[in-house]
């Protein structure tokens, strides 16, 4: 587009030259005529005085025959001038419209073939796209559930259980809950070492399971994995 701005600014430079030349070559013509028919005139006044000779006279009209030849001459060829400049831009035009339309014809050509491609590889790439989208969401479900699987098993539970014993040694606290005889567990805390049986969800399952093996001891809370 910048060449063809480029080519239309210098057209228009060389056709205010041209006319320019034009406007010149018309007054030179104009200037050229006017002493032509002044020198006619004057040979006309001459001629007109001297009545008596007549030899003057045949060479005055040949020489203004030969003067008017050269008149007729001179202004065709400024005419062939004038039609060769208008010829020329006619051209210059001609040319600069053809470039348009090779540039349009070229654009209208890319557009065609980028919209022949677009109509190819869409579905292709939207297929590719689909289907890392649909992995990365399968992958992040996926991670998502295994996250919360385990908070939700990592996730402490309260449990009642009947605290029996509390011992400074882990051992003395597993030889007495060996000799109980019931399930239980050490917890550690610190440095004292509880010994709780049971495991119940209510108080109310505690005390009952406290009460039926006469366990001494008390209900307490605690977390379990």
């Amino acid at each position: 587009m910048e060449d063809i701005k480029d080519t239309l600014k210098k057209l228009e430079e060389e056709k205010k030259k041209q006319e320019k030349t034009e406007r010149l070559i018309i007054l030179l013509i104009g200037i050229f005529v006017a002493l032509i028919f002044a020198v006619i005139g004057i040979n006309i006044y001459y001629t007109s005085s001297d009545n008596t000779v007549s030899e003057p006279k045949v060479v005055i009209e040949d020489n203004n025959e030969l003067k008017n030849n050269t008149v007729e001459k001179v202004i065709p060829r400024n005419d062939l001038n004038q039609d060769n400049t208008t010829k020329q831009i006619d051209n210059e035009v001609q040319k600069t419209d053809n470039a348009k339309e090779k540039t349009n014809n070229l654009q209208v050509e890319k557009n065609i073939s980028k919209n022949k491609v677009a109509d190819k590889t869409p579905p292709q790439q939207n297929k590719a796209k689909q289907n890392v989208k649909q992995e990365k969401l399968t992958k992040s479900t996926n991670f998502k559930q295994k996250i919360a699987k385990n908070k939700i098993a990592t996730k402490p539970k309260l449990v009642y259980t009947v605290q029996v014993g509390a011992f400074s040694s882990k051992e003395r606290a597993k030889r007495y809950l060996k000799s109980i005889g019931k399930p239980g567990m050490i917890i550690e805390e610190g440095k004292i070492y509880r010994v709780v049986i049971g495991k119940f969800k209510t108080y109310k399952d505690a005390a009952q399971y406290m009460k039926k093996y006469k366990l001494k001891g008390f209900i307490r809370k605690i977390k379990i994995n």
